[in-house]
């Protein structure tokens, strides 16, 4: 038996190095036998519970097909679904397998699947709910198609299983290939992870984080798992967690399901994170079955995380990562930013502290390093850092070398090791040689109370703000006060534009604000 009472890091020494988890496959291995009895997946919507040990013998099944389909260590899979139960067994079989996982959007179409599935020379394709499927069977070479709604997947799932191969797996063939956030780009690049990528991320969770296997984790987040949820998949099955699994968000829903299921752990973006927070305050709802919030993907104005933490409590984590280097870089933990009951309102700003085995430097426009407090480009070293972009030898040149992967992320760290995450060169009003990124703006106007959400759209030399309401107030009222404002307090040459007034700013499939489709408003009010 594990001793449960080690201190993270000797605890996560010693299953790494003694006990030999040092691959995704020995990890859900471990899980399977471990936690046999536990329910590992709730899909609320299909009224359906999924042990640990069912998910063993469908996970064997999987494996078995792969087997009598011939496939060969390092082809690719390809999965495309909104998120279900049939993830979690698809993908613990590939890993067990040593094939290669690729999660496909389920908000992407026929043009961007059959593109992705020809990049990526994908051999077997599971999905759902795709109407045209013999243009993509015509254009793509994928060998075999699963409709996971069909009988033939159910008998895929349900057959007997006598021996099974050993496989061997190194720690640095791939895992998964993942894509990029695209936040600057109209395609999303696809992210070659490793092995040993997935369990240094993992192994960095444990290290910033109170670990107790024993501990009952009922988790749920709608962040979708060919994203960012992508990055839960390891430390849920290593705790023995059940996973709630939801395709849609809704604040009333996932209320009920918190409710119900007595959930103690949520994963949610800022945005979807500020949906449900103005929920529970007009219902008075505290989450009190919640012990840790964790919010991710994007980053949260911190006078809006201030009112949390004070509606909440401190229960509120912030992580920071990439598909490229994969979270925790850092993480901002209650222990950071509360103390003897006050909670200290400048960390608040922060992205949190370097996780322990993570390196960081701020870089200037020469790729000199910056000393503490000074802004310049983020680089990160760290056994997360993937093995570089699928088919793009100039971009790999560019953003990856000697174990150091340079992001266009913008910020500075204080002598405390706390990273300050201010935005993308994108996001910045640049006069002459001085920056002013466009989250600093946003923060300030969120002293505004009837402001609910906020955005600063550089185009050119000129700046657009989009908002949307907590209350009615007339746009000639919510204009003044904002120019009066922003003539005191903020550079009266960087004054708006035009200022957008929404009934609700729009948001991504994958909970994060829509910056492409509002820069596109951008453009054409300029046209």
């Amino acid at each position: 038996m594990i001793s449960l009472n080690i201190p993270s890091y000797l605890l996560a020494s010693y299953l790494k190095r003694i006990k030999g988890l040092n691959t995704p496959a020995k990890i859900i291995n471990f899980a399977l036998r471990r936690y046999r009895k536990r329910i590992v997946l709730i899909q609320p919507e299909k009224n359906l519970e999924l042990s640990y040990y069912d998910l063993f013998l469908r996970v064997n099944s999987l494996i078995d097909f792969f087997v009598k389909k011939n496939l060969r260590r390092q082809e690719v899979i390809s999965f495309y679904s909104q998120n279900c139960y049939e993830y979690f067994e698809v993908r613990c079989a590939a890993h067990l397998f040593n094939l290669v996982f690729f999660s496909i959007p389920s908000y992407l179409g026929e043009e961007e699947i059959i593109y992705f599935l020809k990049e990526t020379k994908s051999k077997v394709f599971f999905y759902r709910n795709i109407s045209n499927l013999d243009r993509i069977r015509q254009e793509t070479e994928v060998e075999l198609f699963i409709d996971l709604d069909s009988d033939e997947y159910f008998k895929i799932t349900s057959g007997k299983v006598i021996s099974l191969p050993k496989i061997k797996i190194g720690s640095y063939d791939l895992a998964t290939l993942n894509l990029s956030s695209a936040t600057t780009v109209k395609t999303p690049k696809i992210v070659k992870i490793t092995n040993n990528n997935w369990i240094a991320s993992l192994y960095n969770y444990i290290l910033t984080s109170k670990v107790n296997l024993r501990k009952k984790i009922i988790f749920i987040s709608p962040i979708s798992l060919s994203s960012a949820g992508s990055t839960t998949f390891l430390p849920l099955l290593f705790s023995g967690a059940t996973a709630l699994m939801i395709s849609e968000f809704s604040p009333s829903r996932f209320i009920g399901c918190i409710k119900k299921y007595e959930v103690n752990r949520i994963y949610l973006t800022a945005s979807w994170f500020l949906e449900l927070f103005d929920w529970c305050k007009i219902h008075n709802e505290r989450l009190i079955s919640v012990e840790n919030v964790i919010i991710g993907t994007e980053r949260i104005p911190y006078p809006r995380l201030r009112e949390a933490i004070e509606f909440f409590g401190p229960k509120i984590s912030i992580g920071y990562g990439m598909v490229e280097a994969l979270p925790p870089l850092t993480m901002l933990l209650p222990s950071d930013y509360y103390h003897k009951g006050r909670v200290k309102t400048d960390i608040l700003r922060s992205v949190g502290r370097i996780s322990k085995g993570v390196q960081l430097k701020i870089l200037d426009k020469n790729y000199d390093p910056l000393s503490y407090g000074k802004i310049g480009k983020i680089a990160i070293k760290s056994e997360t850092v993937s093995a570089g972009y699928l088919g793009s030898v100039k971009e790999n040149i560019k953003h990856f070398k000697d174990g150091w992967f340079y992001s266009e992320d913008y910020g500075f760290i204080d002598e405390n090791g706390f990273l300050y995450l201010l935005g993308r060169k994108e996001e910045a009003v640049i006069k002459g040689e001085t920056f002013t990124f466009t989250k600093e703006i946003e923060d300030k106007l969120y002293k505004f109370p009837f402001i609910d959400k906020c955005v600063v759209i550089p185009e050119g030399r000129q700046i657009f703000l989009f908002l949307s309401l907590k209350e009615r107030l007339g746009e000639r009222e919510i204009k003044e006060k904002i120019f009066r404002f922003w003539e005191k307090e903020l550079d009266k040459s960087l004054l708006p534009k035009e200022v957008f007034i929404k009934k609700k700013l729009p948001i991504t499939p994958l909970g994060k604000l829509d910056i492409k489709k509002i820069r596109e408003e951008v453009k054409s009010w300029l046209t």
